[in-house]
């Protein structure tokens, strides 16, 4: 390559350019630096003018168009390259449109949304803005674009355009574990509670124990006394509520209540004396009964993201 020349420009300048057409080809095992007195890969030029309009549209220039034209020496052994450009206006935000939302509050995607009126539009602002929205958890589709994005202006509007996932799905999960024997999930959420992208789920689980054998030593012990309970008492329960709020702002107040219910029963009058006393000494008897305990506390949490993913700074 004898000359690398970028006509056309005036919204980056032509030494940024050379250095990009460098930048864009150094360090590939494939081909060499696309420079002066490289060597020639047409797989180079085509890597230095997608990058080339990578940086057009970082920098809001959305129709930016660039040409390759190469030619060769008449002996064949050197080429220039020339690298022309039509940078079309920059493109700046008219308005913000929110479409497809039908439970969703229009001002929790707002929130996520950091392209504002006025804003040079950015491409790789508008990605991330996407990612932002489908991070909420309430949406099977997201697209953030330019409304009639093939028409080249000044201005335009920017549309957030989503769709909303099943609001109430049911889960039934069947399984087997060591530990828990054959067991049984359900588990109901209710999504988008009150148009605030909350999630409420409430999930129950059945199992029984019949790997008795896992324990050792104590597998007879265990399986004896499974045997003294009813079919119902062998069952094993499990009831689980909660509800997930997206993050809308740094600060974030919750109240995380704990409900705790226990029954104690021995299957015999010296189960709670005798057998324990025989085994540990040291600790007293069982009492048998029921607990029912109730706790709720207050939790304060700061983000210091300063972006959802992927984060610069944090803590």
């Amino acid at each position: 390559v004898t000359l690398l020349e970028a006509p056309g420009n005036d919204a980056v300048s032509s030494g940024d350019l050379i250095n990009l057409a460098s930048e864009a080809t150094t360090g590939k095992e494939s081909q060499a630096p696309l420079e002066p007195g490289g060597a020639f890969s047409s797989t180079g030029i085509e890597d230095v003018r997608i990058a080339s309009i990578k940086v057009y549209r970082d920098r809001g220039y959305v129709y930016a168009r660039v040409f390759s034209d190469v030619t060769l020496s008449a002996d064949r052994q050197w080429a220039d390259v020339d690298y022309r450009f039509e940078e079309d206006p920059q493109v700046r935000i008219g308005r913000v449109i929110i479409r497809g939302k039908r439970f969703t509050r229009e001002g929790v995607i707002r929130s996520r949304i950091s392209l504002r009126v006025g804003d040079i539009y950015r491409l790789d602002q508008a990605l991330t803005d996407q990612r932002a929205i489908g991070a909420i958890g309430v949406f099977s589709s997201v697209r953030v674009k330019l409304i009639d994005e093939a028409r080249p202006a000044e201005s335009k509007d920017l549309i957030a355009e989503v769709v909303e996932r099943d609001r109430q799905p049911f889960e039934v999960s069947p399984g087997l574990s060591t530990a828990d024997g054959p067991r049984l999930l359900l588990s109901y959420s209710h999504i988008n509670v009150l148009g605030t992208a909350s999630i409420a789920t409430l999930s129950a689980k059945v199992n029984r124990q019949v790997f008795f054998g896992l324990y050792g030593d104590f597998s007879t012990v265990l399986r004896d006394r499974y045997k003294q309970f009813s079919a119902l008492q062998q069952l094993e329960r499990e009831l689980r509520a909660g509800i997930h709020t997206p993050r809308v702002v740094r600060w974030t107040v919750s109240l995380e209540p704990q409900i705790s219910y226990t029954s104690l029963q021995c299957p015999s009058s010296s189960d709670c004396t005798c057998d324990v006393a025989s085994l540990r000494p040291d600790r007293p008897r069982l009492d048998s009964g029921r607990r029912r305990t109730f706790k709720i506390g207050p939790s304060l949490i700061y983000d210091h993201r300063d972006k959802a993913r992927p984060p610069t700074q944090s803590a």
